[in-house]
């Protein structure tokens, strides 16, 4: 059998599997009185599971399937149904599956298995954890590589182009673009670079409006926005090139791009992105060109030499498996380019995935998973029409099972995420496919090392400072994720150090729903959010603990303080990767540094580990106006410990923790000593209070904040859609939950300039 993910083989302690949210108590709550009376199914940990999937293809084809997890082992076989050993640990554990038809379709979803075990948390004496990686230069270079004649209605990404850096002509650095031709070199000490590309069959050349680059450690590209951000527009002279689009039949993409699903060695897993080829033939089927890829957003360019003027030509586009598509016939010129009029469409549709179970004794004991978005996949009629007929807004806006969420700053993998572990000496290696070898942090160490309970006193050599004990407090995070948070934090004695934990658990939950089914976003009541808030309290279904601390480490940054994140699972384990909206596992720390900033983040920390450890990322001001609570609180305690939790985020020695908007928002919150959250309009808001309340406060100023290069948010093609610049579509907001309430509203798009549905995506 091939496992996956094999994180532990001889734990033995007790857990149980159970059939509803309500069941479950949580063994640290001191609350163990059961919600309802239903059955519990007892098992250990260790236990095998069946997890099983339905799905069916369009086009009657035969379906194949891969799986993962992101604790515990799976079987990772091509069949419906797998066996997953649950991992020790309380919360909810996820498995996923790719179904797939081998010729371009692909889809992919999940299940979630609610898991308790009853054994106490316990910190295990520690191994030594080496402090001390090979870090290398701490600049880098990032962009993408595009194509855009006066005809094109939005820029052709590509694929396959070598991008090479030199140095007072030295060659320092080379790679290739990815499907959405973008690259990224790191290890680049400061100084202006040379910059060349060069595509498959042609010479080496400058970008038209790139021909170098500026490297800045303390000014980088953090996102694509940024100045320093390479976007390189391409020039073709003295070629023939010609360029379309291409789709499935359902409107969706040939091929997959998923970090979570590539692995260079397990069998059955993908080695790379997949996607399909455009290649030029003449009309007697005879090359005319080689085979050039297909790019994330269904586009693709072919530069063609040797060919005839008036020949006449077509493109055939080919899907894996699939049967080849050629395009109609299309007339050569002597030099220039031909746009094809309509998309290529391809026979073939993705599989369609119905329902997921995992099964114990042949009992189902899966849980609801979060809410499906709902804008993005309305119906909605094209006009113009951009390819043909009616279309769904998901394939225009989000690609299904895209990375647009929580990705805007960079998209890590496997390897980059176990990079950035060990460079913070949270693990001692990282294998070839970049999992972590030897010893590795957990959160009862990390707990214990900074005295949160319940190992308050776990670190006598760092005692809690008189004004820092610690403050827990539960709240459910309505405008960013839309979970339920049980959050604590101190303060050392060192008052440049604080550390704070913060487990996410699901949302506000159905009362009605014996299962307690996530309440779709705008449709929660009070007592929905008091169940979400009390099953928190209880444990019941942790997903992730995400710990902050900035703690110097010797041998680590020059020995200075810094920002570092870790997620933990249930398990207590490191988690490579995390999924806290339900749309695909992204890798760390680019899924934290997607809210939090960095400004020596952008593209992905480096493989090799030779980023910087301080990626220079902030912490987030917690406004009450984002915060709900349960009716069995008080909120004279809840407002006491905001504020707690907010001013310990600014001090005379922690500029590192905040930017000056943070300390602007949380100083006017608290004006003149006030005890609870003031209403507090920044003044580059003056005047403009529907605008903040409404819009900004919600769904994008706490993101902003920690951001210290200024993002600008009021961009009409990021938050709009429908500029040429498809990187930038629709990239704010920047997670689901705030992009799904404000497109839910019709009264908010045109605050920020927008119709009443997001703006599609230009033709090509």
């Amino acid at each position: 059998m091939n496992h996956m993910y094999q994180l532990s083989k001889n734990a033995k302690p007790f857990l149980a599997l159970v059939a509803g949210t309500f069941l479950l108590v949580s063994c640290g709550s001191g609350d163990n009185t059961p919600i309802t009376s239903s059955p519990v199914v007892p098992a250990v940990a260790g236990t095998t599971v069946q997890v099983s999937v339905t799905a069916t293809d369009p086009d009657g084809d035969t379906l194949h399937y891969r799986w993962a997890a992101n604790e515990g082992t799976i079987t990772n076989v091509d069949a419906p149904t797998t066996t997953w050993v649950i991992p020790q640990g309380s919360g909810l554990q996820f498995a996923y599956v790719v179904v797939s038809d081998n010729k371009g379709g692909y889809t992919e979803n999940r299940a979630a298995a609610l898991t308790f075990d009853q054994t106490p948390l316990t910190v295990a004496t520690p191994a030594t954890i080496p402090t001390s990686p090979a870090i290398g230069n701490s600049g880098f270079a990032w962009g993408s590589v595009f194509y855009k004649p006066s005809s094109f209605g939005r820029n052709v990404y590509l694929p396959g182009v070598t991008i090479r850096l030199s140095l007072n002509g030295t060659p320092v650095g080379s790679t290739i673009t990815d499907m959405k031709g973008q690259f990224f070199i790191s290890n680049l000490p400061n100084g202006t670079y040379a910059i060349t590309y060069q595509i498959p069959g042609r010479s080496q050349a400058a970008f038209k409006n790139f021909p170098s680059i500026q490297v800045d450690n303390t000014n980088l590209p953090t996102s694509p926005s940024s100045v320093r951000y390479v976007s390189g527009e391409i020039d073709l002279p003295g070629t023939v090139n010609v360029a379309g689009s291409v789709r499935l039949a359902d409107q969706t993409y040939c091929g997959i791009h998923d970090e979570f699903f590539t692995h260079s060695s397990l069998p059955n897993l993908f080695r790379e992105p997949m996607s399909g080829t455009a290649q030029l033939l003449s009309a007697s089927n005879s090359p005319l060109s080689p085979p050039f890829p297909v790019n994330h957003y269904g586009d693709f360019l072919i530069p063609a030499t040797n060919v005839t003027s008036g020949a006449q030509a077509k493109v055939r586009i080919s899907c894996e498996n699939a049967p080849v598509q050629d395009s109609p016939t299309i007339t050569l010129p002597s030099s220039g380019t031909v746009k094809l009029p309509a998309v290529i469409r391809l026979s073939n549709s993705r599989p369609i995935v119905g329902t997921m179970k995992v099964l114990l004794n042949g009992q189902d004991f899966g849980r609801p998973d979060l809410p499906k978005p709902r804008t993005l996949f309305r119906s909605v009629k094209n006009t113009p029409p951009i390819f043909g007929d009616d279309t769904l807004i998901a394939e225009i806006i989000h690609t299904p099972g895209d990375d647009a969420f929580l990705a805007y700053k960079g998209i890590d993998t496997r390897k980059s995420a176990c990079a950035y572990y060990r460079a913070i000496g949270a693990v001692e290696g990282c294998d070839a496919n970049g999992f972590p070898t030897g010893a590795q942090l957990t959160l009862a160490q990390w707990k214990s090392q900074f005295n949160l309970s319940p190992f308050s006193n776990g670190n006598p050599a760092n005692p809690i400072a008189s004004d820092g004990q610690e403050v827990r407090i539960n709240f459910i995070n309505k405008n960013d994720l839309n979970l339920a948070r049980e959050m604590q934090g101190v303060k050392l004695t060192n008052g440049d150090v604080v550390a704070y934990n913060v487990c996410n658990y699901p949302g506000p939950q159905d009362v009605t729903d014996p299962l307690g089914s996530p309440k779709e976003i705008g449709t929660e009541m009070q007592a929905d959010i008091d169940l979400a808030v009390e099953n928190v309290r209880r444990g019941i279904g942790m997903i992730v603990c995400v710990a902050m601390d900035n703690s110097a480490i010797p041998g680590v940054n020059g020995g200075q303080p810094f920002t570092k994140f870790y997620t933990f699972g249930p398990t207590g384990r490191l988690l490579l990767s995390v999924s806290l909206d339900g749309r695909r596992e992204k890798f760390i720390p680019g899924s934290c540094t997607a809210c939090h900033g960095g400004d020596s983040y952008g593209g992905r920390f480096p493989d090799d580990g030779s980023g910087s450890p301080d990626m220079d990322s902030r912490w987030l001001p917690f406004d009450m106006a984002n915060l709900v609570f349960s009716s069995k609180q008080d909120a004279g305690e809840n407002n006491a410990a905001i504020k707690i939790l907010n001013q310990r985020l600014i001090g005379p020695n922690l500029d590192a923790l905040t930017t000056p908007r943070t300390k602007e928002l949380i100083n006017g919150w608290y004006a003149g000593g006030s005890a609870i959250q003031q209403d507090f309009i920044p003044p580059l808001y003056t005047g403009q209070a529907d605008l903040y309340h409404r819009v900004i406060q919600g769904n994008c100023q706490t993101c902003h904040a920690a951001q210290r290069v200024n993002e600008n948010t009021s961009d009409i093609q990021k938050n709009c859609g429908g500029g040429t610049v498809l990187e930038q579509n629709h990239v704010m907001a920047n997670a689901l939950v705030p992009f799904e309430r404000t497109w839910l509203d019709a009264t908010l798009p045109p605050l920020i300039g927008c119709g009443a549905t997001p703006s599609k995506h230009p033709a090509l």
